[in-house]
């Protein structure tokens, strides 16, 4: 097993709305210590949010991995990055658009984006990604 194959495992497992756990005890294999350092990366994403209102929404992301509080929070995984399609049709005003490098736990904002219809977004880098976007309290687009 590669390090990175642990990695991709806890985006897909968070975007669909369930808990990530590790039980095996490798400590010197790469695969475990990538899994373990994913799995940082995500709970650091976790605390951020509402995980309270948010729920697995395939339907809201092209990659079928989304987990959402439509129309205030987005989390999108893309498993080898690239581009994804987000329904932010349930939302108005602007979104914070952040994007989060799965394996690196590195992250860099974009500009915001306006909800209210379908919005596409590409990774601002190479290997599997999160997309976070989340509804900027105040910001309402212009009329």
């Amino acid at each position: 097993m590669t390090p990175r194959s642990r990695a991709p495992g806890c985006g897909r497992v968070f975007a669909r709305g369930h808990s990530t756990l590790l039980m095996e005890n490798l400590a010197h294999s790469a695969g475990w210590i990538a899994g373990r350092a994913a799995m940082g990366h995500t709970r650091r994403l976790a605390e951020r949010m509402n995980l309270a209102t948010a729920v697995p929404h395939p339907e809201s992301a092209s990659t079928r991995y989304c987990l959402a509080h439509p129309g205030q929070e987005y989390v999108v995984y893309l498993p080898g990055g690239g581009e994804v399609t987000v329904d932010l049709s349930g939302a108005s005003g602007l979104l914070a658009v952040e994007w989060i490098h799965a394996a690196e736990g590195t992250s860099r904002t974009a500009n915001e984006v306006a909800g209210g219809g379908q919005r596409s977004f590409k990774t601002p880098f190479a290997g599997d990604a999160v997309l976070y976007l989340r509804k900027q309290p105040g910001k309402e687009t212009a009329r």
